[in-house]
């Protein structure tokens, strides 16, 4: 844009040289012409007198008779026109030296005024080059500063965008165990009756089948084994899927304990998270899925443990 500018401007002031130049050649045509005419006019004078003074002495050859009074009359009267031709050459010399001299002097006061309109330009065009030069590292220190600006600025708002998204992940990650260690509970409440109830079925199964009907007295040892062992299988049947039952209210616990940890560990560490660099955070992360998946490792802040909460 700048380019443009200075393009613009040495056109124009060629423009202006070319201008002046014409102006310079149409004065000196003008003055060509005011010589011609005033040498035409003189030459036009001469022919004139010439005329009459061959028309005089054509008078003076076809009038011999008039005397030497007519003769002294046509060499006074050809004196005469002889000093007014010398007068008019005279005069013509004198018009074309001047006119020479006024051709001259135009011509170089011109020139001179021509030099010096052409280095006040080039002065004038310095000193807009010169500001123009100022203006555009002015911008350029400018734009500078605003990039500048503008990029701290973008640095702030992707480190808050990634301090919003931590808090965001922490808080869905958080509702996520608390989602999981609920059902966990719910799920763990429920095999557990199942189990209770069916120890006490089991329980109450034996001691009914020992009272109903019970043992004779007379039973030898071959009825024991007939009458015991239906009632005994029984029985630990029912004790077999209690115990089931109070074996998966045990893992859905453990999950359950797992799950809340998770949620406390994240509860409490997610202010402290966010704050991290980048390459810590992520160790951190790693060293907590690892203690929740697969029971082991701890992690480091700055050399400290943050092993043993769980």
């Amino acid at each position: 844009m700048e380019r443009e500018v200075v393009e613009r401007a040495v056109e124009r002031f060629r423009d202006r040289v070319a201008s002046l130049r014409r102006q310079a050649e149409r004065r000196v045509d003008q003055l060509r012409e005011e010589a011609d005419t005033a040498a035409t006019d003189l030459r036009s004078q001469l022919s004139a007198l010439e005329s009459q003074l061959q028309q005089l002495q054509q008078e003076a050859n076809t009038s011999e008779e008039t005397g030497e009074r007519r003769s002294e009359e046509l060499s006074s009267r050809l004196a005469e026109l002889q000093d007014r031709a010398e007068n008019v050459a005279s005069a013509v010399e004198q018009t074309s030296s001047s006119m020479e001299e006024r051709f001259g002097s135009t011509q170089q006061s011109r020139e001179e005024r021509f030099g010096e309109t052409v280095r006040e330009q080039e002065q004038r065009f310095a000193t807009s080059l010169l500001v123009w030069e100022s203006e555009l590292e002015e911008k350029k220190a400018k734009l500078g500063e605003d990039t500048d600006a503008l990029r701290r600025e973008l640095g702030e708002q992707l480190a808050e965008a990634k301090r919003v998204l931590g808090f965001s992940a922490a808080a869905s990650t958080y509702g996520a165990n608390s989602i999981e260690a609920r059902r966990q509970e719910q799920t763990a409440n429920r095999w557990r009756w199942i189990g209770i109830g069916l120890l006490v079925a089991a329980v109450g199964a034996a001691i009914g089948l020992l009272v109903w009907r019970g043992p004779p007295d007379d039973m030898t040892v071959a009825g024991m084994f007939v009458f015991f062992l239906p009632r005994l299988g029984v029985t630990s049947l029912i004790g077999a899927i209690a115990a089931y039952a109070l074996r998966e209210a045990g893992r859905h616990r453990a999950r359950e304990r797992l799950a809340r940890q998770a949620a406390i560990d994240i509860e409490s560490f997610r202010p402290f998270l966010v704050e991290l660099p980048e390459s810590e955070r992520n160790e951190e992360i790693r060293h907590a899925a690892r203690r929740q998946f697969f029971a082991g490792g701890g992690g480091t802040v700055g050399g400290s443990e943050l092993d043993g909460r769980t």
